[in-house]
């Protein structure tokens, strides 16, 4: 797997594509609890973008 990709996502046992929520890495005084704990829940890739994951995973 690209090291770039590697670090972003996470491939669970079940084949599943997880990846983090976006706009959580700084700024957590400005953001509201809700903003925040919403963002502690990770998100799946669906569809078209899971095949382009795995494309562009078997090319490395």
């Amino acid at each position: 797997m690209k090291k770039s990709i590697a670090k972003r996502i996470k491939i669970t046992s079940t084949g599943k594509i997880i990846k983090r929520h976006m706009a959580q890495g700084h700024n957590g005084t400005r953001k509201s609890h809700t903003q925040k704990r919403r963002g502690r829940a990770t998100s799946q890739f669906f569809g078209s973008d899971s095949k382009l994951i795995v494309k562009d995973m078997m090319r490395a």
